[in-house]
């Protein structure tokens, strides 16, 4: 027989013997008393317990506990104010939006629309090693190192 066939016989064996120790050992085996990871902490100065409040809604107010609270409800001052706020509102907004268009369009460029031309990466990679050069009838692309700015 070979080293290696002699070799692999005698590690297979020693790894059943091994393997057939340690589960008689975790099947008949005393149990290890091992400590408990967990912590305890004390809580007997905790022994009273926080009751809850009753809260209630009704049409004139709300109560929390003993408290009652009352709310009022004007419905001339909201319609009011919400007619004066509107007009005001309405009025200001489209100056605001003005505005705000304005600055925007201020900083805005000047750019001439080109058409998409996609590309995949293959076909990408062959462009960039070819500097650029495609088939007719389609544009160059412009390839700039980074070796000279870098």
């Amino acid at each position: 027989m070979k080293s290696f066939v002699i070799f692999a016989i005698v590690v297979t064996v020693i790894y059943v013997i091994y393997y057939t120790v340690i589960i008689v050992q975790d099947l008949y085996g005393k149990p290890k008393d091992e400590k408990s990871q967990a912590e305890s902490f004390d809580v007997s100065d905790m022994a009273e317990e926080e009751e809850s409040i009753a809260v209630s809604e009704s049409d004139g107010g709300f109560s929390v506990g003993d408290n009652q609270y009352e709310t009022a409800y004007e419905e001339q001052q909201i319609d009011g104010a919400q007619e004066n706020g509107s007009t005001v509102n309405e009025d200001n907004k489209p100056d605001v939006l003005e505005k705000i268009n304005a600055a925007v369009e201020n900083k805005m460029e000047e750019v001439t629309p080109a058409y998409s031309d996609p590309v995949y990466a293959e076909d990408l990679n062959s462009i960039i090693i070819a500097r650029g050069m495609r088939p007719v009838g389609r544009r160059k692309v412009k390839v700039e190192t980074l070796k000279d700015e870098i």
